[in-house]
């Protein structure tokens, strides 16, 4: 996404404080796959900034993938940026994860504590509680959840994360 237009494909001379649009289709999970060459020449790291999630992660390496979740959109938002150092006002990519996949709330703990989910309606309400163990990938069905948007806050006793999930 450049001042003067949205591109499908750009070349610039300098990567670094460039914006990519994204469209979310029917999917609700993405991934982005950086494949370059020889970009160590001009940039000692490369990193993607979600701007949506306050994320950031390291695409220095070829074959770096970023992993994200997304709600159909009808047209293109300005969600991530390109940049050649690692701004100070966002996160490093979580080792907690949180994402509703074929009827389940899927837990991904990639650290060495357990933790506790709580599911809340939109209006505030805990719906329900879940435990879930020490770097592991947890499933919990959610059948038997009404279909909606749902608040997710899950925790170690070293990470804390917030977000909206969809049921459907």
């Amino acid at each position: 996404m450049e001042p003067d237009g949205n591109y499908q494909i750009d070349a610039v001379d300098d990567m670094n404080e460039t914006y990519l649009g994204f469209s979310a289709g029917q999917d609700y999970n993405y991934t982005l796959k950086f494949t370059h060459q020889n970009i160590e020449s001009k940039y000692e790291n490369l990193y993607l900034i979600d701007l949506a999630n306050n994320n950031c992660v390291d695409i220095t390496a070829d074959g770096s993938e970023y992993h994200f979740q997304a709600f159909s959109t009808p047209n293109a938002v300005k969600r991530f940026k390109i940049a050649s150092t690692k701004p100070g006002d966002v996160q490093s990519q979580s080792a907690l994860k949180v994402l509703q996949q074929q009827g389940n709330i899927v837990i991904q703990n990639g650290s060495d504590s357990k933790g506790e989910l709580y599911l809340y309606s939109l209006s505030g309400m805990m719906v329900q509680k879940l435990n879930f163990a020490a770097n592991s990938l947890n499933s919990f069905n959610s059948d038997q959840l009404e279909k909606g948007i749902y608040i997710v806050k899950a925790s170690t006793s070293t990470e804390k994360i917030t977000q909206k999930i969809l049921i459907h």
